[in-house]
């Protein structure tokens, strides 16, 4: 969820439930001002009307609102006594709402029941048309405070977004620096110092790696290309016993592991620094197919039955030369690691990619495989970086892999996110 979206939704959740709050609060206050308001008057007209019987005691009448009555005990009592009673209304055919006072008092050792009413039926539908109209009020309100918030709050971060897109378009290897645009609040001006700073640091440090890994590869493979040569020339020679010859082919074996290690590992660090910028379209189903027939020996000599159903071509967007190390990675790992008179099945389909191969029984995870230098068996001459190349260039173009095993096939998948 965006930001805006979050920080807009929390607004409209606590300002809906301040308003309502506030309304609730806002109807019981009006509702007993006007109440107040009704008391004060029906004490008003109890003083004129305690005025009257003063005058005359024998005038008392009954009106809809006003019931003066003698009695003849005076043991009631004599302070007002206030409530809200209901009378049904011939005209209306409704029982209307009234707040009524009732109080004894003695004229003249007489006592009088004086009983006062007032309709609420007005001062209701003005509470209520005044809730509604404060209700409509507040909902008008809120919308228009939540638009305006949501504006100003997308003219206040555009600088922010701007720099989060020009982060999501940078290249470490690429010569030119980031530049972010101006803004004039001193949050975003620090972030952007911060980001600055950081991004030409990684400039920096890739330019420093890149060319730490191409020295490595020139410094390294010349020393390693000499020994190879010396020692070739020395196999070559007719005076070694075969005592002598042993060391020798020893030492060939180690030298030309390690020439493949080193290659390997100066190949994940390219990856990793991304130096394979370019991409294209590629059939990896065909270059499964083109690979499998350089295999051809070694399938014959370990009597190896090769199975490929192409259900639809696999095609993905990647640089040649990785796609080729991709599948002859997966393929020599199927060939190396398979039993002889094993099986390899290859199935493509439009999503997804899945060379499965008969090997070894193995118990735990197998995409520890997946980790550097990390051996099926120990006695392997492999360098163990095979499937970590696999590996890094699947992250690197967002694809997902994944390796199992049932029933001792070791099933390796290639499928699109």
């Amino acid at each position: 969820m965006k930001l805006l979206s979050r920080t807009s939704r929390y607004y409209l959740l606590w300002s809906s439930i301040a308003f309502l709050l506030a309304g609730i609060a806002f109807y019981f206050i009006l509702r007993s001002l006007i109440h107040d308001s009704i008391d004060e008057t029906l004490l008003s007209e109890k003083t004129n009307v305690i005025k009257e019987l003063k005058q005359n005691p024998t005038h008392y009448s009954y009106f809809h609102n006003l019931e003066v009555k003698a009695i003849q005990t005076s043991l009631l009592p004599s302070n007002v006594i206030w409530s809200d009673t209901l009378i049904y209304n011939e005209g209306e055919k409704e029982f209307i709402p009234y707040r009524q006072l009732v109080q004894v008092v003695q004229i003249h050792g007489k006592a009088y029941q004086i009983v006062m009413r007032e309709s609420l039926i007005e001062s209701d539908d003005l509470i209520k048309a005044v809730f509604i109209s404060l209700l409509l009020l507040l909902t008008v309100l809120v919308s228009g405070l939540f638009w305006i918030n949501r504006f100003v709050t997308l003219k206040v971060w555009k600088p922010f977004w701007d720099t989060l897109s020009r982060l999501q378009t940078f290249q470490p290897g690429q010569n030119e620096l980031l530049f972010l645009p101006d803004t004039t609040i001193d949050e975003f001006m620090a972030l952007n110092q911060a980001v600055g700073e950081l991004t030409r640091k990684v400039q920096r440090d890739y330019r420093s790696l890149k060319e730490f890994t191409e020295n490595a590869s020139h410094e390294t493979q010349t020393p390693l290309s000499i020994i190879r040569s010396e020692i070739e020339l020395l196999l070559q020679s007719e005076a070694w016993s075969d005592t002598q010859l042993r060391p020798l082919q020893t030492i060939n074996e180690q030298v030309n592991r390690l020439t493949r290690l080193h290659a390997s590992l100066l190949l994940l660090a390219k990856i990793e620094n991304g130096q394979f910028p370019a991409q294209e379209p590629v059939l990896l189903s065909a270059l499964v197919a083109k690979r499998l027939q350089e295999w051809n020996a070694m399938l014959d000599f370990k009597e190896i039955v090769t199975e490929f159903s192409l259900l639809a071509d696999f095609e993905v967007s990647i640089h040649p030369l990785l796609a080729d190390i991709l599948i002859g990675n997966l393929l020599g790992n199927a060939v190396k690691h398979n039993i002889a008179q094993g099986k390899i099945r290859i199935e493509s389909t439009l999503t997804k990619l899945t060379i499965a191969n008969t090997g070894h029984q193995f118990e735990g995870d197998p995409e520890q495989f997946f980790e550097r230098f990390q051996k099926q068996r120990s006695t392997s001459d492999s360098t163990g970086l095979g499937l970590a190349i696999v590996k890094k260039i699947c992250q690197v173009h967002h694809f997902i892999l994944s390796y199992k095993i049932e029933d001792n096939w070791h099933i390796l998948t290639i499928s699109l996110c």
